[in-house]
């Protein structure tokens, strides 16, 4: 069974009339925008799996705040949301 994401994908492969290597490259790229941070909707995809700090949107503000679990954050009702990336390595390390 495809998940949301390839449903998504596929949707849109479908509504192209484009040459294959056209959707190989579409493809590549929403695979590309999945590894990468991005503004998760609320609406569309839920909170956060799991509780901590991840950066929200509102649509007045971007900040920091914390997510506790059951659909409640502290003090905020963001719009969209995004994990925080890893921190730096020690020493400029990658």
């Amino acid at each position: 069974m495809a998940t949301k994401r390839e449903e998504q994908i596929n949707q849109e492969l479908k509504s192209r009339n484009e040459a294959p290597h056209f959707n190989a490259g579409f493809v590549e790229g929403a695979q590309w925008a999945d590894e990468h941070p991005h503004w998760i909707s609320v609406e569309d995809e839920g909170n956060p799996k799991y509780i901590g700090w991840h950066i929200f949107a509102t649509g007045k503000i971007i900040d920091v705040g914390y997510y506790l679990g059951d659909n409640e954050w502290i003090g905020v009702r963001p719009t969209h949301w995004m994990p925080l990336p890893p921190p730096p390595q020690k020493g400029g390390e990658k």
